[in-house]
């Protein structure tokens, strides 16, 4: 079954299913079933693909709204970071499930990655905000 806008936002948090555009979500979509048909396997199980699919369309969504509230903010709250996270392991895992060899959707495992913007001249850091 292919996943479906309100699929995605039935996956974000109340905030960013309210906040991300169908749009979006629609290009998360496409572009998670391009990457997950590159890699799958030939006899992937077909519930285990959809939630492959479902997952990654997911994170990316979500890493559009993280993005969005890194530019309103000048910096992206401790907490978007977390959850960031944590859906860029639940979409690694399930694309791990159906691929032929290991992936991994880290950009940098050392944590030396700067997110956001600098701080807006004349406001104060806030510690909320990854440097």
């Amino acid at each position: 079954m292919a996943a479906t806008v309100q699929d995605i936002r039935d996956r974000l948090d109340a905030l960013a299913s309210t906040q991300v555009p169908d749009g979006v979500i629609t290009a998360a979509i496409e572009d998670s079933t391009i990457f997950i048909d590159s890699v799958k396997t030939t006899d992937a199980a077909s519930d285990l693909l959809d939630l492959a699919y479902k997952r990654y369309a997911t994170y990316l969504s979500y890493l559009s709204y993280a993005e969005g509230i890194s530019m309103q903010r000048g910096g992206l709250p401790e907490i978007t970071k977390i959850k960031l996270d944590e859906l860029r392991v639940v979409a690694e895992i399930m694309i791990n499930k159906v691929a032929t060899e290991p992936v991994s959707l880290s950009v940098v495992a050392s944590g030396e990655l700067q997110l956001g913007l600098p701080p807006i001249a004349g406001e104060s850091e806030s510690s909320a905000y990854i440097e």
